[in-house]
């Protein structure tokens, strides 16, 4: 793993853990409580952020090593495609398991909303790991 490929990753991380912060924490906080499903005692509070930030960098790191190894993306609109993709596939896959296996996502409104949601914050995630990827001296 090389050096571009980590500063990339740091970049999405800091990208995700403040949008993650933005959209859930703020912004449609209450909509995720108003459909929560009838699981109760599920949400720490205080959240880890700690926790949170390790999530983002992780996240971020698939994404550059992806874009980097096998995918080639070195654009703002190539990694914007390619996290929206992303994203929206791995969400979907872990939004539909959730509802159908547990009480913690309440109605299909909220798996909606969550996969739009998400689907544009790994769009700017990766448009943010593309454009980091393909700044600065070109490999050969």
């Amino acid at each position: 793993m090389n050096a571009k490929v980590l500063i990339a990753a740091v970049a999405g991380t800091v990208v995700s853990f403040l949008l993650g912060w933005l959209v859930f924490g703020m912004l449609l906080a209450d909509f995720y409580k108003e459909n929560m499903g009838s699981a109760t005692g599920v949400m720490k509070e205080p959240p880890l952020m700690w926790a949170i930030a390790l999530s983002s960098f992780f996240w971020s790191l698939t994404y550059a090593l992806i874009f980097h190894k096998w995918a080639g993306i070195k654009t703002l609109a190539a990694g914007a495609t390619a996290g929206a993709w992303l994203t929206l596939l791995i969400a979907a896959s872990f939004d539909f398991n959730l509802f159908g296996t547990t009480n913690i996502i309440g109605n299909l409104k909220a798996v909606a909303v969550d996969l739009v949601v998400n689907t544009a914050i790994g769009a700017i995630i990766g448009a943010v790991i593309g454009l980091v990827l393909g700044m600065g001296k070109k490999e050969g």
